[in-house]
């Protein structure tokens, strides 16, 4: 078996690994090991343009940067309740930020904009249909963001 190691962790290499099934026999199976990186996403500019806000996927990430009281903030662009985006192409599908939480444009749940806590009740405007429901609140991966040199960077 491939041990672990700093190169491997750095290059993403994908490492084998034994794992019991359900009967208890060995099988291998495959794990991605990628390690976070700081990723330019924009430049302030770009994100000036755009009003404070930009979107874009960093590798397999979808993610926006929204800037709100002079802070960058950078959350999952991917909704956790019916995985539609919060800061889309189109107007309609534009979150609008209130008091420090943007609003799915979808369903109206608030999420924080410093931590992607849900705020609030968990799809407002959805109904609650029987033997489906509104599912469990889940709250929106958060990635660092940093501005050097007129450059938006994220940990990704």
């Amino acid at each position: 078996m491939q041990a672990l190691s700093a190169a491997n962790v750095l290059t993403g290499a994908k490492l084998p690994f034994a794992r019991r099934n359900s009967r208890g026999a060995g099988r291998r199976s495959t794990v991605q090991v990628r390690a976070s990186e700081w990723q330019k996403v924009c430049t302030r500019k770009e994100l000036d343009e755009g009003e404070g806000r930009f979107r874009a996927k960093v590798g397999d990430e979808k993610v926006f940067i929204q800037e709100n009281d002079g802070e960058l903030h950078c959350l999952s662009n991917v909704c956790t309740h019916l995985k539609l985006p919060l800061v889309g192409r189109t107007a309609l599908l534009q979150g609008e930020v209130v008091d420090g939480c943007i609003s799915c444009p979808a369903h109206k749940t608030l999420f924080d904009l410093k931590t992607g806590e849900v705020k609030g009740e968990w799809a407002p405007s959805f109904p609650d249909i029987p033997f489906v429901g509104k599912g469990d609140p889940k709250p929106l991966p958060v990635f660092e963001v940093k501005e050097e040199d007129g450059d938006i960077f994220v940990m990704v």
